[in-house]
Parts: structure tokens; sequence; C-alpha cells
């Protein structure tokens, strides 16, 4: 697919080792946000803080790959668990700001693929998904999750450099026809 890049091994180990401390050490916490249910996705979101080196480390590296310069770049955490609901991710756009996305899989213990447009991509621990969120519907196949499955996500965004910030008008319904091919995807995929 055009304009959307799978990069396995996305971040070096140094970086994953201070991502690590920075989830897990109480004393860095600061570094991020209190925590957010997001009733109905299944997931608890935290906006985090890297280290500035780190931040321009990622943010040449996705310039590199896509051959442009990017802007500021912001950093959510998100974790999926049976505990806060069933994750349920149906195609959607951002309606936000931004123009690139890394969809990034820190950790997991099962299987959740991610569904860009009407192409499924597997997904391991380390692998990044690099696309514009507001010109492509993003989803995820149906998945009943088990009690201790888990799915974690650091999404990298980055800003329209363009000066174009109103994507709002990308917010969608479920039912609109501009998702109905992925929606045929992932029904077929993942199964209900």
């Amino acid at each position: 697919m055009e304009n959307v890049y799978k990069v396995p091994n996305f971040l070096l180990p140094e970086e994953l080792e201070e991502i690590n401390r920075i989830l897990t050490d109480e004393n860095l916490w600061p570094l991020r946000s209190e925590k957010k249910e997001d009733l109905g996705l299944g997931r608890v979101i935290y906006t985090i803080q890297l280290p500035g080196k780190m931040q321009e480390n990622i943010r040449k590296r996705t310039e590199a790959l896509l051959g442009t310069s990017l802007p500021a770049i912001s950093f959510t955490f998100a974790h999926y668990g049976k505990k806060y609901g069933q994750p349920n991710l149906p195609p959607h756009f951002d309606g936000d700001t931004n123009s690139v996305i890394i969809d990034y899989q820190y950790k997991s213990n099962t299987s959740w693929s991610l569904g860009v447009d009407t192409e499924v991509f597997e997904m391991q621990d380390n692998d990044a998904l690099i696309f514009n969120p507001n010109e492509y519907p993003h989803w995820r196949p149906h998945k009943v999750f088990n009690e201790d499955e888990f799915v974690t996500m650091i999404f990298f965004r980055f800003p329209d450099k363009t000066g174009k910030t109103d994507y709002t008008y990308k917010n969608r319904q479920q039912d609109d026809p501009v998702f109905c091919e992925a929606n045929k995807i992932r029904d077929a995929y993942g199964g209900v």
C-alpha cells in the first residue's frame, strides 16, 4: 500500500530500555499523565514524555523513511486489555491535527493485527506502522480478549506541516460509506 510503511525493530535497544524505565519506574511517572480509561475501546491511555535526544532520533529516522521533514512529535501510550472493557477498534479516521502517525507495538502477549484501509498488517513487538491517520481509515480485527491478554501501543504523532490543522471533518459515523470496504475486510478477517 502506497504511503503506509511497516518497520520491524523500529526502536533501538537503548530506546526500548529508556521507555521501559519511564513506564515502570515510579520515580519517573511525572513524565506521564494521569491514566484515562477509554471506555468503549477497551484501553487505558497516558500521554508520556520522552527524552529530547530520543524524540530527535525517532523524528530523523521517520523523516529519512518518508523523505520529508516533520515538525514536533507527541507520544501517547495505550494499553488494551479486557479489564478496561472488551477492546474494539472499528474503522475510523483520527480527525485531529496530525498528518503522520507511528502505531508502534511496544509489548503484547497476544496477536492483534492492524488494518489500514483494506490491508491487514500482522504486528510483532517493536514493529511500527507509519501512515497518515486522516487519509486512511484504520482499525483492528474483531477479537475477544481473554482476561490476561493485552496489547500495548505507543502512538508517535506528527502534526501537519502544511498548516492544514483541522481534520475534524474526518470524524465520521461508523455507518458512513467511506468505511464500507474496510468493514468488509474487518468482518471477514476476524469474524464477529
